[in-house]
């Protein structure tokens, strides 16, 4: 009787297994360096201004008097430790993120989403509900975009801050999620990472859920828009209307109108949220359509 000559064949399941491994190793390491840079951003900007205002405590004063010149450098030391990383890997920071123009149809929708998400947070911490249960976030927020001079705060926390903030955490981190998860669990998953880190910067959980909103919102924007201009675009406005409401006395925010102001602020916010989804998903159809024609 002949003797069938028999062949291994490789495990694919168990090479398919080491390879998801490898990769979600990959996702998580270089989230852990993300966060990395972020903190060591702070610390490095925290150590150039304590150096150069040790010899001089005026400057000093009035560094401590106009905390948006720490943003300012936090946010530039930020962006040149990431381009460096990019350029280590041989990546281009400003295509990984996405730097490329978006719809004129869906930036009104944009700046609407902003304007609302920062009335919203002014006037919903002003209601008693959440100044009683979550006083720091109040403090949090004034903390933003408070300073001697109102360019600073612009240029830092508004300007500066807010374009850190989306190339680190939208543009490098969620895209790093978005390789093992589908996108909108990646937007969530980026939020749930807000939520510990700015709790735990600020040791206050509620403050970490207020940031973690602002990151779905600005995610979302970032994923159906296809382009990092989009969600800077919403957070820069949110901020700036954050500074305008908080430097000025205005009736909305206070008293028992804060609370309808949070609400309809909020509708406002969800069906912005709402348009620009569908001009996504008409995007997306229109695109099928020609590939298909």
């Amino acid at each position: 009787m002949p003797i069938i000559p028999t062949t291994k064949t490789p495990n694919k399941n168990l090479n398919g297994g080491i390879e998801n491994m490898k990769k979600t190793l990959g996702i998580a390491l270089n989230i852990i360096l993300y966060i990395f840079v972020y903190f060591a951003s702070m610390f490095g900007s925290g150590l150039v201004l304590r150096i150069f205002t040790l010899p001089n405590p005026e400057f000093k004063s009035w560094v401590l008097n106009n905390q948006g010149i720490l943003m300012a450098v936090t946010s530039l030391i930020a962006f040149i430790i990431l381009s460096l990383i990019f350029m280590l890997k041989k990546k281009s920071l400003i295509a990984y993120c996405g730097f490329k123009g978006f719809s004129l149809k869906s930036l009104p929708l944009v700046v609407l989403t902003g304007i609302a998400l920062g009335v919203f947070s002014i006037c919903a911490v002003k209601t008693p509900f959440i100044a009683n249960m979550c006083p720091a976030l109040n403090e949090t927020l004034k903390s933003i975009t408070e300073g001697e001079l109102v360019l600073i705060a612009i240029l830092g926390p508004v300007i500066l801050g807010s374009f850190i903030e989306e190339v680190l955490f939208r543009g490098a981190l969620l895209n790093e999620l978005a390789k093992g998860f589908k996108k909108v669990t990646a937007v969530i998953l980026h939020g749930l990472l807000f939520t510990v880190i700015y709790g735990f910067m600020a040791g206050d959980l509620f403050v970490g859920a207020y940031a973690a909103l602002g990151a779905v919102i600005f995610g979302l924007i970032y994923i159906w828009l296809d382009s990092i201009w989009a969600a800077i675009a919403a957070h820069v406005t949110s901020s700036m209307c954050l500074l305008i409401l908080n430097r000025t006395n205005n009736p909305l925010s206070s008293g028992n109108g804060a609370a309808v102001v949070a609400l309809i602020s909020l509708l406002t916010l969800i069906t912005a949220l709402y348009f620009i989804k569908s001009i996504s998903s008409n995007k997306a159809q229109n695109a099928g359509k020609s590939y298909t024609a």
